[in-house]
């Protein structure tokens, strides 16, 4: 899963270890804020550890993040691309994920 919250440089205390000790597998910074990635199951966990430790938490959504990305030829990437706009097209497919890596220029090209 994948938690988000908002920069915490305004905090005095330091904010790192309650999504550890809760159960985060990867934290990624930037200047949009926090990600967490914990394993869908403890989702539930790490928001609320975030929650009682005064951190807001801005939206905890299941995902399936890639161990491994793939970044494909440029034939095979522009096949891929249109094949997952189709398939995000479909009224039935809520999400897709893909762990193939495309460049701007890539999405650009095959759209």
């Amino acid at each position: 899963g994948l938690e988000r919250v908002p920069s915490l440089r305004t905090r005095r205390e330091p904010w790192w270890g309650y999504e550890i000790d809760a159960g985060a597998d990867d934290v990624s910074i930037d200047d949009d804020g926090i990600e967490i990635y914990t394993e869908v199951q403890l989702l539930h966990v790490v928001q609320e550890a975030l929650i009682a430790a005064g951190i807001s938490v801005n939206s905890a959504d299941p995902v399936m993040k890639p161990k491994a990305t793939v970044a494909p030829d440029t034939a095979s990437a522009i096949k891929v691309i249109r094949l997952l706009e189709k398939l995000e097209d479909l009224d039935d497919v809520q999400t897709v994920y893909s762990n193939l890596e495309f460049t701007d220029e890539l999405i650009a090209e095959a759209s």
